[in-house]
């Protein structure tokens, strides 16, 4: 029989013995997995919508999945808005607050800090100056002022207020008081109680005025010994106005 000559692919694979050349056989094991992807590939882009790349300067736009009108049917939102239940549950407790507030205000009596009255009415100077016990620094670590320097606080902070100094429990002085503002109806002033309750100024004042507790350094500061009172900026001074008796209605 006719025996023809082996190909060089099969002289490759034969040698060594008639053992096979495990390197040719993964070559071509690796070949034919190219051509498979390559070929893959291909259909996938000749099958793929064709769509225009961009610049690499120009946004890309991504067009959503599907349009909106395909979603589904939608639903309205049942549950409340939490904003506007907290604002109908204030309107609803609103009356009980304001209640208990003008209750409470009824109760509440200031710290007793009694001042009597004097028959003689005096105007005294205050200088508030203060001697620093430590530096002060500004927030970018400059200093402003040392420790042992005086100063005068006048100097730094506007004092545009005038601050009455009443017994709340006097009637005479409540009318005093209404008196003053009333012939100052655009200063600001407010007013500080040493003895009754915020309930007493409330229908002897007006509205407008900021009416406090005396605070007990008001007295620690100052040398407050009898009331009414009047404090007001005197140049770099406090101009303490001490109101006698006779003057009041």
């Amino acid at each position: 029989m006719h025996q023809s000559a082996p190909t060089r692919s099969s002289v490759a694979l034969v040698t060594r013995g008639g053992r096979r050349d495990r390197s040719c056989h993964a070559g071509g094991a690796s070949s034919r997995t190219l051509r498979a992807l390559a070929l893959t590939l291909g259909l996938a882009a000749a099958l793929a919508p064709h769509q225009a790349v961009a610049a690499p300067d120009e946004p890309v736009h991504i067009k959503p999945v599907a349009p909106p009108e395909t979603y589904g049917p939608t639903f309205p939102i049942i549950e409340e808005d939490m904003r506007a239940t907290i604002q109908a549950r204030y309107k609803a407790k609103l009356p009980e607050l304001q209640k208990e507030a003008r209750e409470s205000l009824v109760r509440y009596r200031v710290p007793h800090t009694p001042r009597p009255t004097t028959d003689t009415g005096r105007d005294l100077l205050v200088d508030p100056s203060l001697t620093l016990t430590q530096d002060i620094l500004a927030p970018d670590g400059r200093t402003l002022a040392r420790a042992g320097d005086s100063v005068n606080p006048l100097t730094m902070i506007p004092f545009s207020r005038t601050y009455l100094v009443i017994n709340a429990a006097d009637p005479r002085q409540l009318a005093w008081a209404a008196t003053a503002l009333a012939a100052e109806p655009g200063r600001p002033t407010s007013v500080f109680l040493t003895e009754g309750s915020l309930e007493d100024v409330k229908g002897a004042l007006p509205k407008t005025v900021a009416v406090y507790p005396a605070p007990a350094q008001l007295f620690e500061r100052f040398p407050i010994d009898s009331v009414p009172a009047r404090l007001s900026k005197a140049g770099l001074r406090v101009k303490i106005q001490f109101v006698p008796e006779s003057d009041l209605p």
